[in-house]
């Protein structure tokens, strides 16, 4: 199958990172705070919140291969992904409102060091539909190939989303800059992220931390969450 998606999808490098020189040194780390949101990563029986924020966020993404009537289902799922990988709760960042504990944002720092831990697809059916799951499978196999671009101790930005309730407060740049932290604790060179060509207010904040396109991504709509175009971007750290 990865074969057949992938005659659909094609990945053209036009620019290059260059490492930064090695620092060792993680005293000039330092984490991003906010008067009213508290930054840390996720914790054990808040997967079920956390997977609700990432369908709410990206509805518009997910509605290219999943009906907007098995949301509830798909966030069944990601309750379980997220449950099923202990590893998630080193790895899943979250923005908490200090006064009601809600989670206002949230992303995930993939470790290219670790080999991830999924649901089987026996697990996934019995939380989706056939269709949904047939269609997820062949979205996440057309990236295979920027996974194939990903490089030793390269940390990967993932599901960065802000609930709409906290959008415009600076959320998504802070959840950016706690994950760069987390790299830099991690030792690692560089960290990257994908993000689509109809997102350009993702893209104008991403370019403003310093990060650079490295990649362009073009594949079929439905493969690609209904982008034609995306950018994988990268910055040294």
């Amino acid at each position: 199958m990865n074969i057949i998606v992938g005659a659909f999808y094609t990945i053209k490098r036009i620019e290059t990172v260059v490492n930064k020189a090695k620092n060792d040194g993680k005293d000039d780390i330092k984490f991003p705070q906010m008067k009213k949101i508290h930054f840390r990563c996720m914790e054990k029986g808040e997967e079920g919140e956390a997977a609700k924020v990432i369908v709410h966020g990206f509805s518009h993404d997910f509605s290219y291969f999943c009906d907007k009537k098995e949301f509830p289902s798909l966030e069944q799922f990601f309750e379980k992904s997220l449950k099923h990988d202990e590893d998630n709760t080193k790895d899943v960042i979250v923005a908490v409102n200090k006064e009601n504990k809600e989670i206002a944002g949230i992303c995930k720092l993939r470790d290219s060091n670790k080999l991830e831990k999924t649901l089987s697809l026996s697990e996934t059916l019995k939380t989706l539909s056939i269709r949904t799951a047939f269609r997820m499978i062949t979205t996440i196999l057309s990236f295979d190939e920027v996974n194939s671009q990903i490089v030793k101790d390269e940390q990967v930005v993932e599901y960065l989303t802000v609930h709409d309730n906290y959008k415009k407060q600076g959320i998504a740049r802070n959840l950016l800059r706690y994950a760069e932290c987390m790299a830099k604790q991690r030792n690692s060179k560089k960290i990257s992220l994908v993000v689509h060509e109809t997102n350009p207010i993702a893209v104008k904040l991403y370019e403003s931390e310093g990060y650079v396109t490295t990649h362009l991504l073009h594949g079929l709509k439905y493969l690609t969450f209904g982008s034609k175009t995306s950018f994988k971007m990268e910055k040294a750290i």
